[in-house]
C-alpha cells in the first residue's frame, strides 16, 4: 500500500543532496529511474515528478530505509516536519510549494 508524506519547510535540494550523501555513507545507491522501472518512491517538488530507487537498502525494504533518514533528518532539522496525507492530489497539491517535498511510497 502506497504511502503519501510531505516534508516541509525545507531546501528541497539540499534535503536531496543530504539523501544522497546519506545513502553513499552507507553504501547504497540513490538514483533517478525511469518511471516504467521498478521503482521505490515517485519524488514530486515544483511540479516536477521523478521516480527514485535506493539499491542496496540498509533497512528491510527501501520503504524501511526512507523512513530511518527521514527520522534522522527531521533530528538534524527540526524545522523539517514529515506529514502523512491520504492521497496523491494533495500531496502534488503541497509539493507544488517551494519549500515542500512530496514522496510517494511505491
Amino acid at each position: 500500500m502506497s504511502r503519501y508524506l510531505i516534508i516541509s519547510p525545507i531546501d528541497v535540494n539540499d534535503m536531496l543532496a543530504d539523501w544522497s550523501k546519506y545513502c553513499r555513507s552507507h553504501n547504497m545507491i540513490l538514483g533517478v529511474v525511469a518511471t516504467n522501472q521498478t521503482h521505490a518512491f515517485t519524488v514530486h517538488s515544483n511540479g516536477q515528478k521523478c521516480s527514485i530507487n535506493i539499491e542496496n537498502p540498509d533497512g528491510d525494504s527501501a520503504d524501511h530505509t526512507l523512513s530511518i533518514y527521514l527520522n534522522d533528518f527531521c533530528r538534524r532539522n527540526p524545522h523539517a516536519t514529515i506529514t502523512e496525507t491520504d492521497n496523491e492530489k494533495k500531496l502534488i497539491e503541497e509539493s507544488l510549494k517551494e519549500d515542500s517535498i512530496g514522496i510517494v511510497t511505491e
